[in-house]
């Protein structure tokens, strides 16, 4: 008992012992307590809406962060899609390098999340396309081997990501019907005449993984 109420003190969601009071629950606490995630991953998505609800991103430059942080708290709560065993296992490794991050595991997963969903979207072309008509092959289906094809050339375990997306899409439920009812709506600014509020799109995507990562350094 007295570890947990440690820990939540640590966190940020109980007061330290206030006199005769005891501890009492912060507001991020009461936040906290509202959804349904484990604590890190609450403080993850918590602190990635407060940043949505401050500032409006443009997603045709880029991920927003708050996007992002759904596919970060996703990689933190599945096991790691890397296949560190099997046939070619040291090769498989080394073609993995390019998506290595800096940053860590987790923004490594997200890299590869992109990558693999990228390779889904492409669409057949020319004889290969006749093909898969001719097979009466489904989209679902032609979807499930491109991906299991590319994550074997990666060591890539494809379950591992299909379950990210499901957890995405539960995270991002989540974010929607607790943002309606605790945060208020975004406020769109008004460019001045003349001038541009559009950062450079490499900015933008350098300044979306600094505040990234200090969200993640935050809820961790």
């Amino acid at each position: 008992m007295d570890a947990s109420v440690k820990y939540l003190q640590s966190i940020g969601a109980l007061t330290s012992t206030d006199g005769y009071n005891g501890e009492r629950v912060t507001p991020l606490g009461r936040m906290l307590s509202m959804l349904p995630v484990d604590l890190p991953i609450g403080r993850l998505l918590i602190l990635s809406m407060v940043f949505a609800a401050a500032k409006s991103t443009d997603s045709n430059r880029s991920r927003g962060v708050h996007e992002r942080a759904l596919t970060i708290a996703a990689a933190l709560s599945v096991q790691s899609p890397f296949d560190a065993h099997g046939r070619n296992a040291m090769e498989k490794q080394m073609r993995r390098q390019k998506f290595v991050s800096t940053m860590g595991d987790p923004f490594t997963i997200e890299r590869v999340f992109y990558a693999w969903q990228e390779q889904l979207s492409k669409k057949s072309t020319g004889r290969k396309r006749k093909s898969e008509a001719r097979d009466g092959e489904s989209g679902r289906s032609q979807r499930v081997r491109k991906g299991k094809k590319w994550c074997r050339h990666y060591g890539i375990q494809q379950q591992r990501l299909v379950e990210m997306e499901k957890l995405i899409r539960q995270f991002d439920r989540i974010c929607r019907t607790y943002t309606r009812q605790q945060l208020p709506e975004p406020q769109q600014s008004r460019p001045r005449s003349g001038t541009s509020t559009r950062p450079d799109e490499s900015t933008e995507a350098w300044l979306n993984d600094e505040i990234l990562r200090l969200i993640v350094c935050g809820a961790l």
